[in-house]
């Protein structure tokens, strides 16, 4: 039973290296120490050897020997023969294709299992039949010289040469239960192997023949492990599968042993055991690397080695060594899986504020006291975090809890107005941007609210100007329409001013004439003196309150000034601010000041002195007017009569006065309105260009997010949308519902608005501003014919504001899966969305990745189709460990480390959680798969099927 393993990692091979005595070329001269010596010292050291001979166990049964009796290669863990042969097949050179048999080494009688496998296989010369092994191949040797008395070693040597063996022979071997289990066929991909078939239709069905039939093909070349990991078309055209590349020294004196040429080791990520080689055969690409050393992996300051967890009798062992990989954590509910992995965030300072009913830390909090996490990291600095402490920094793991993915995944967020989702995206765009082009911001909201601060400021001042504007013409359009009234009014008013002054001039009086022309000269005077000093109090008071919008606006601009300065205060010099201030100059606004006192000082001089050449005070011509009156020695009803038709007429001449005034502001309010509606149209286009603007701006912040995913064909479903959404139902809604009776025309029914607008609205959502205008304008003239059906409380000002809103315009900004929109998503295809991000998008954190069983939020379909791949590429580049039930994540995601979590109960609160691990490639651990994942055995048979 597996305890503990690190699981998969990367182990020197030398799958093909002679030893002295080796059949052919043997240059070695018998020196069994020096080469031992090499074996054992070589740098970098190997894991694993293939003693390779010919035909032949003699010098791998030597070096057993040496192991066995002597204690030497002890540092190295697997040691298994290599069993050259030649082919009847030959090359274009006519030399005969090699193949090799290696040989599992596990079981005890394996090599005399293996000379009686290597017995069926016969060679005929000269009618007699020789079978493979030692004692036969000297026969032949010396049969095939003629000479009975040749030497043992060169009889055996030339009847290894001699001896060839037909694929055929092969292929009936292979169908032997014990060969199927311990021996793998390889064939060299070089000259004397594939490489060495002619390239011509005739040798094409030997080529594919020899491909199907071994497990492993002997290369170091490049080409040739791009061929066969499949990345050449040619290998599925020609119905093959892909084939691991493993290359040796094939030394055949000291001076090559482990010396590969161009230094194409090979490295292996397995176990150095014969299952790990098994497990090779099934991940070529993964699990195999050619090159003086192995792939680098996740750097060592973003690794955690170790795990140990302080003062928890209950986590045995206390201490866990984690692989650099793919680490997953499997086990029944309650064994102590979502524990580990909240441990592990705890000691990185990744835990949840708040952590949910899912989270260990969460339920058995009151039990924790006490226990302290340590996480050694593979730079050797350790972080240690005890429970109840306040993380000291940033979060070292990124940790997707079961609480985290649902809050992403479920319809709480949506429902709350917040897409976490997306936040979390627009945080791996922000760190895909360059530094230099953050403009100092550490947030992506931040830096966008700054690119696209400029268009919406815009858009405010376009929508001002539209409001402006539109009051300005709703007032113009009342005067207009009231046009005929005023008119009207001037007419009657001039027809009574003409009554009034006959009744005047015909009122009966005894007084003389030089009497009344006195008495309408006083009566006139103080008229024109009362008229002035009303003129000059109503300049005063509007000079006042000039005054104050002037004070008002000097306040509003001082405050919008601040406010700038504090946004960008750091932009100017000091001085060069005090100059944008909007602050009229003393002398200015003393003009103002100074008029309001001359109009004031003009008021006291009239009321004082009079006007005109008269100069008489207010009440000197009050005084004038009652003299005058007396003079006319009328009776007390024909003065009141008299001074009654002249305060009507006084009363009629000042309406004709503001009638008239009126009248011209009529007449001349179309030229006005005209002028207004450009200023208005022209705002309009201005606001709509800014729509265009953010959008463009947008689609340049969102640019690296684009070029990742145009960059990855696992990602082809995943794009960025940046468009111009228009709710036109809310816009006519808004008209039908507050504007216009729909019992009239034009709109006479629900829905005959948004009809009339079909082209307005095309252009809203696809036309630029300058056609959007020209539409707008069209069916402006359409509102115009419908402005008699408005109902009583709607108003001109309501028409304008509603026709020129831009309120059901915006900017859509969204990432799409699947050409839908994250919003529309179900919660399933919301998870496969949130593991693509932080598997394959998020290619800039190299944290580890920390994962409590995503299936329970995922798609099922989409785990091994579309997520397998992406672990199995992140692995690469970052720790994952990840807590799981889903076979596919383990098997098919080609686990490196296995965590088998079990528990029991014991006196205390808390079970005993106890842990082993391993690699797939180890026995125990593929039960437990089998044992705890559903699925499990159906995804290790779906794995294997991939490479027949």
């Amino acid at each position: 039973m597996t305890e503990w393993s690190i699981g998969s990692t990367w182990s020197r091979w030398d799958p093909h290296l002679h030893a002295p005595g080796t059949l052919r070329n043997d240059q070695f001269k018998g020196n069994w120490e020096g080469y031992l010596a090499k074996l054992e010292s070589a740098v970098p050291a190997p894991s694993a050897l293939g003693i390779t001979d010919y035909f032949s166990l003699r010098t791998y049964i030597r070096v057993r020997e040496e192991i066995e009796r002597n204690g030497r290669l002890a540092n190295i863990p697997l040691v298994f023969a290599n069993v050259e042969m030649r082919l009847t097949m030959e090359t274009k050179r006519r030399s005969a294709i090699n193949v090799h048999l290696l040989v599992r080494p596990d079981d005890p009688d394996h090599i005399e299992r293996m000379q009686e496998v290597m017995a069926r296989l016969e060679f005929k010369y000269k009618s007699q039949v020789y079978p493979c092994g030692d004692e036969a191949l000297t026969r032949l040797g010396r049969a095939y010289n003629d000479n009975a008395q040749l030497a043992e070693a060169a009889a055996l040597s030339d009847g290894a040469n001699q001896f060839k063996v037909e694929l055929a022979k092969l292929r009936q071997l292979r169908e032997d239960g014990w060969v199927r289990e311990n021996v793998l066929f390889a064939v060299a991909g070089g000259q004397d192997g594939l490489g060495g078939l002619a390239h011509d239709d005739a040798y094409r069905s030997s080529r594919e023949e020899l491909g199907r039939f071994v497990d492993v093909v002997f290369s170091g070349n490049p080409r040739d492990r791009s061929f066969w990991l499949g990345d050449h078309a040619g290998l599925s055209k020609d119905g093959l599968s892909p084939r691991p590349c493993l290359h040796g020294s094939d030394a055949h004196d000291i001076k090559s042993v482990l010396e590969p040429a161009k230094e194409r080791r090979t490295w292996i990520r397995g176990a150095p055991s014969w299952e790990g080689l098994r497990q090779a055969l099934v991940e070529p690409e993964r699990r195999v690397w050619i090159g003086p050393a192995p792939p680098q992996g996740p750097p060592a300051l973003q690794t955690i080695k170790k795990v140990r967890v302080q003062g928890a009798r209950w986590v045995q062992p206390a201490e866990l060594a984690l692989n650099d990989g793919l680490v997953t954590i499997i086990g029944s509910r309650g064994s102590g899986k979502t524990a580990l992995v909240d441990l592990i965030a705890m000691g990185a300072d990744a835990d949840d504020d708040a952590p949910g009913d899912a989270s260990f830390v969460g339920r058995a909090a009151e039990h924790l006291g006490g226990i302290v996490v340590e996480l050694e990291w593979t730079d050797g600095e350790p972080s240690r975090r005890a429970f109840g402490e306040t993380a000291s920094g940033q979060p070292r793991v990124r940790y997707l809890s079961q609480q985290f993915v649902r809050r992403l995944t479920g319809d709480t967020a949506l429902a709350s107005g917040r897409d976490y989702l997306l936040e979390e995206m627009e945080t791996v765009v922000f760190s895909a941007i360059p530094l230099e082009e953050r403009l100092g911001h550490s947030s992506f909201d931040d830096l966008r609210d700054e690119v696209l601060g400029e268009h919406l400021v815009r858009r405010r001042n376009a929508s001002e100007q539209i409001e402006q504007a539109t009051k300005e013409i709703a007032g113009l359009r009342i005067q207009i329409a009231n046009e005929k009234e005023r008119m009207g009014i001037v007419r009657e008013t001039k027809r009574k001013i003409a009554g009034l002054q006959k009744q005047i001039a015909g009122l009966a009086s005894r007084a003389p004439v030089d009497h009344k022309k006195a008495h309408a000269a006083a009566v006139r005077d103080l008229k024109e003196l009362q008229t002035a000093i009303a003129h000059r109090k109503s300049r005063a008071t509007r000079l006042k309150a000039l005054l104050a919008e002037l004070e008002n606006e000097v306040a509003r601009a001082n405050e919008s000034h601040e406010t700038l300065k504090k946004k960008y205060g750091e932009l100017l010099a000091l001085e060069d601010w005090e100059l944008l201030k909007f602050q009229p100059s003393d002398t200015e606004l003393l003009r103002v000041r100074d008029a309001i006192d001359l109009a004031t000082e003009e008021i006291k001089q009239l009321i004082a002195k009079g006007r005109g050449s008269t100069l008489k005070p207010l009440a000197d011509a009050r005084a004038a007017v009652t003299a005058a009156e007396k003079k006319l020695d009328e009776d007390s009803v024909l003065t009141k009569r008299r001074t009654k038709l002249i305060r009507d007429l006084d009363a009629a001449e000042k309406k004709l006065e503001a009638a008239e005034r009126d009248l011209r502001q009529s007449t001349g309010a179309k030229a006005k309105v005209e002028v207004a509606q450009k200023r208005r149209i022209d705002a309009y286009e201005q606001l709509f260009e800014t729509f265009d603007a953010e959008a463009d701006a947008l689609e340049r912040l969102y640019e690296p997010l684009r070029s990742r995913l145009n960059a990855d064909e696992g990602l082809a479903d995943l794009s960025f949308k940046v468009d111009i959404t228009v709710d036109s139902a809310a816009w006519a809604r808004r008209a039908e519902e507050y504007l216009f009776d729909l019992r009239r025309k034009p709109f006479h029914q629900k829905g005959a608005l948004l009809s009339k607008a079909s082209g307005l609205i095309a252009q809203w959502e696809n036309g630029d501003a300058s056609s959007v205008c020209a539409a707008l304008r069209q069916f402006e003239e359409v509102v115009r014919d419908g402005l008699p059906s408005l109902r009583a409380e709607a108003t001109y000002e309501d028409v304008g504001r509603w026709l020129f809103a831009s309120d059901h315009i915006r900017v859509r900004y969204s990432i799409e899966f699947e050409n839908a929109s994250l919003n529309n998503l179900s919660p399933g295809t919301r998870g496969v969305v949130v593991l693509m991000l932080f598997l394959a998008i998020d290619d800039i954190d190299d944290r580890p990745l920390v994962i409590d069983q995503p299936e329970e939020n995922l798609d099922p379909r989409s785990v091994n189709d579309r997520l397998v791949p992406f672990f199995r590429s992140a692995a690469k580049r970052r720790q994952i460990i990840m807590v799981t039930h889903n076979a596919n994540l383990v098997v098919n995601g080609d686990s490196d480390q296995v965590i088998v979590a079990e528990s029991r109960r014991e006196d205390g609160p808390l079970p005993v959680m106890s842990y082993r691990a391993g690699g797939l490639e180890d026995p125990d651990i593929r039960e437990a798969a089998c044992q705890y994942l559903e699925g499990g055995m159906e995804a290790f048979k779906s794995r294997g099927r991939r490479y027949d």
